[in-house]
C-alpha cells in the first residue's frame, strides 16, 4: 500500500470515529456555552415564560381567548384553566424518537408538551 492510500484511509477512519462518538455521546439539552444540562425543571420554566409572554402579547387572557374565537377555534384552547403547579401539567420529552413519538413539532431534539385540561364543552362548527 501507497502512504496516500494509508494516510486517506487513517483520515477516513478519524472521521468515522469522531462522529460516532458524537452520534452517540449527545444529550439534548445539553448547553456547551454553561457546559451543563438544562434540566426539565428549567425547560419546563422557559416554556411557561414563554406562554405567559405570548398571553401578555395579546394583551390578557381575555383578548388571547378572543384570537382563537377569530381564528374559528374553540376559546378554551387559550388555556385559562391551566394550572402550572399541577404536577401533571408538563412533560419534557428528549431525544428525537421521544419527540416523534410524543409531540407534532418537527425535528427537534427535545419538545416540552403543556397537558391543558381537556375542553368542558365540545367545539361547535369546528372539528379539530
Amino acid at each position: 500500500m501507497t502512504f496516500k492510500r494509508k494516510f486517506l484511509l487513517t483520515c477516513i477512519a478519524i472521521f468515522v470515529v469522531f462522529i460516532g462518538y458524537r452520534y452517540l455521546t449527545y444529550e439534548p439539552g445539553y448547553c456547551p456555552a454553561t457546559k451543563h444540562l438544562i434540566s426539565d425543571a428549567e425547560l419546563i420554566k422557559y416554556s411557561l415564560w414563554i406562554r405567559e409572554g405570548e398571553i401578555e402579547n395579546y394583551g390578557g387572557i381575555d383578548a388571547y381567548e378572543k384570537f382563537f374565537i377569530e381564528r374559528n377555534r374553540h376559546p378554551e384552547e387559550a388555556g385559562r384553566d391551566f394550572d402550572a403547579n399541577d404536577p401533571n401539567c408538563c412533560k419534557v420529552y428528549r431525544g428525537a424518537r421521544e419527540v416523534k413519538r410524543n409531540c407534532t413539532i418537527g425535528d427537534y431534539p427535545i419538545c416540552v408538551k403543556l397537558n391543558f385540561p381537556p375542553l368542558k364543552e365540545p367545539p361547535k362548527g369546528y372539528v379539530y
